[in-house]
C-alpha cells in the first residue's frame, strides 16, 4: 500500500510504499495521489487546485519587477524626447508634431503601466509600448 505526502502550500509530491515509511519531516500525509501537477497540498491533506502559494508569490515578484522595468524604460524615453524637444526650442527651431505626439504616447503608456494590477499575475493586461 502506498502513502502520499505533500509539502503544505507546495505542489511537490512524494509517493512511498508503506513498508518504506520513515522520516517525513516537512511533509504532510495526503488523502490520495495528486490529481495533476497544478494541484498543491493543503494543511488537512487535501490537494487544492493551483497554482501553489509559493508560485503565486513568485509570479507577483516577477510582475512587480517587470512593471518597474517598463516604468523605467518609459521614463527614459520620455526624458530623451523631452531633451530633444528642449534642444529644438532652445535653438528656436520648430518642434515637429511627431515629437510632441511621441512624448504624449510615452506619457500615456507610463500611466497605463503604473496602473496595471500586478496582483492579477500572470494574467496582467500589459499595455503595448509606443513605437
Amino acid at each position: 500500500m502506498y502513502k502520499y505526502y505533500g509539502i503544505i502550500g507546495d505542489s511537490q509530491e512524494w509517493t512511498i510504499p508503506e513498508e518504506l515509511f520513515s522520516d517525513t519531516t516537512g511533509w504532510t500525509l495526503m488523502n490520495g495521489p495528486r490529481p495533476d501537477p497544478t494541484y498543491y497540498a493543503s494543511e488537512n491533506g487535501e490537494w487544492l487546485i493551483g497554482p501553489a502559494p509559493q508560485i503565486v508569490q513568485q509570479m507577483l515578484v516577477e510582475a512587480t519587477q517587470k512593471q518597474k522595468d517598463m516604468l523605467s524604460h518609459a521614463s527614459d524615453m520620455i526624458g530623451a524626447i523631452t531633451d530633444e524637444i528642449e534642444g529644438l526650442v532652445d535653438s528656436e527651431e520648430d518642434v515637429p508634431d511627431k515629437l510632441r505626439s511621441d512624448l504624449k504616447a510615452w506619457k500615456q503608456y507610463r500611466v497605463a503601466v503604473k496602473n496595471a494590477d500586478v496582483s492579477l499575475a500572470p494574467d496582467i493586461g500589459w499595455p503595448t509600448a509606443p513605437e
